[in-house]
């Protein structure tokens, strides 16, 4: 019985491990970032040779489903719970995720007030779009306090473990709630 048991957790381990999540992860290193350290620190990692770009998030993918927060079009419209993760525009391009309408999150500045969003499928449906281009430009209010204008919309991926089914998910550059660091390495780097 111990055997079996052991066999089938392995298998279950092993396919979580090299499973399909629909987001690269392939040569990328993942680095604890201390509070508001991004700017400081992606400089220095990108200068190292052998860094092909550096990217932040506020929590890896793949584990949990990142933080809750709600969602609506309107202030009179019904909110709708997801996920949600601030990454920098450089991680949708490293992660190689797919965009199916608009455009990646814009940089981030310090002079700008407009806060930009990029939502999933699953969340262009649960908002009540006909399609995903017709979220893109469209504002929504994160937590009835927030105005987030919707820049594009991914293809669905399984950001968060098997165990749960897609979810609608938020993508925000929100630069003071990076937790990790991404570095990712060139395949041609040295070992």
């Amino acid at each position: 019985v111990a055997i079996v048991i052991l066999s089938v957790f392995y298998k279950q381990s092993l396919f979580m491990v090299t499973a399909d999540y629909g987001f690269e992860k392939r040569e990328m290193l993942n680095i604890p970032l201390p509070q508001n350290s991004y700017q400081k620190l992606a400089p220095a990692f990108s200068a190292i040779p052998g860094v092909e770009s550096v990217s932040a998030a506020s929590a890896l993918f793949g584990f949990s489903g990142g933080n809750t927060k709600f969602i609506k079009r309107d202030r009179t419209a019904d909110s709708i719970a997801g996920n949600y993760f601030s990454v920098s525009p450089t991680f949708i391009t490293d992660t190689k995720l797919q965009l199916i309408a608009g455009e990646n999150l814009p940089a981030s500045s310090p002079n700008n007030n407009a806060h930009f969003v990029l939502i999933n499928e699953k969340a262009s449906q649960a908002l009540k779009f006909k399609d995903p281009g017709a979220a893109v430009g469209n504002t929504v209010l994160l937590n009835d306090t927030t105005q987030f204008i919707i820049a594009g919309v991914v293809k669905d991926f399984h950001y968060a473990s098997f165990m749960t089914s897609i979810q609608p998910l938020f993508l925000a550059n929100q630069q003071d709630e990076y937790a990790v660091l991404n570095v990712k390495i060139s395949p041609s780097a040295e070992h």
